[in-house]
């Protein structure tokens, strides 16, 4: 014997057959419209005006420095002392040379140099030993419009004297740079750009570069020492424009 489903059950399946039938299509729907985006690139949120921002760093960079030193000029020259006292004013840049000559001594005992100088702002105390027909040198790196003072006695040594002079040796030193800027931000920016070496800034510009521009550009700088360093090109500040 068949029994009949009753109609209020009957009614019910139909709905959630309906239901079901609506959420599969919105599935469809909600997927059609994925792929769509996909196919037509993905979709940013819109950008804020304070996220944009510059990025510029320096490129290409290329470095040549050269220095060229002069033959050694003799300044001062005491062919016999024992005791020395002498101050002058440097009229140019250069290494200056403190020269001790020992070479006409015969011993047998070293000669003691008891020496205080100063060089600018800067000064100093030392001993030194010099051995019968020695001869010893040191050098000192001093600016134009310095005063060299130097002071020192004797001990030892047969005789009790010896040859001082002071040498200079002047150079020019020429560092020639190029290099671009390149800003990959989304703003132009303003770049602060140095020569350095080995820590100490030879040179500054500032420069304003616009958004993916490429910006080369060069310069020359001629420091007043005569010791090769290790120079780099670098952006120290950026700054939105």
């Amino acid at each position: 014997m068949k029994y009949l489903q009753p109609i209020s059950s009957l009614f019910r399946s139909k709905k959630i057959v309906a239901g079901l039938s609506t959420g599969a299509l919105v599935v469809v729907i909600l997927l059609a419209v994925f792929f769509a985006g996909l196919r037509e690139g993905p979709i940013h949120p819109p950008t804020r005006p304070g996220s944009q921002q510059p990025n510029v760093q320096a490129t290409d960079i290329n470095i040549l420095q050269n220095i060229e030193k002069s033959p050694p000029e003799t300044i001062f020259d005491d062919p016999r002392a024992s005791n020395l006292t002498f101050q002058f004013v440097t009229t140019q840049q250069g290494t200056y040379f403190f020269n001790y000559d020992n070479s006409f001594s015969v011993g047998p005992s070293p000669t003691k140099i008891s020496v205080s100088f100063s060089l600018g702002d800067k000064s100093n105390n030392e001993t030194l030993y010099l051995c019968p027909g020695c001869w010893l040198w040191k050098g000192y790196d001093v600016s134009a419009n310095q005063v060299i003072a130097i002071q020192f006695t004797l001990t030892g040594g047969s005789p009790n004297d010896i040859h001082f002079y002071i040498t200079v040796q002047t150079c020019s030193h020429t560092v020639e740079f190029s290099f671009t800027l390149v800003n990959n931000g989304n703003a132009t920016g303003n770049a602060t750009v140095q020569l350095q070496g080995d820590g100490i800034s030879y040179w500054q510009r500032a420069y304003s570069v616009g958004q993916g521009q490429n910006l080369p550009q060069s310069g020359n700088v001629f420091p007043a020492d005569c010791i090769a360093h290790n120079y780099n090109v670098d952006v120290t500040a950026v700054e939105k424009t």
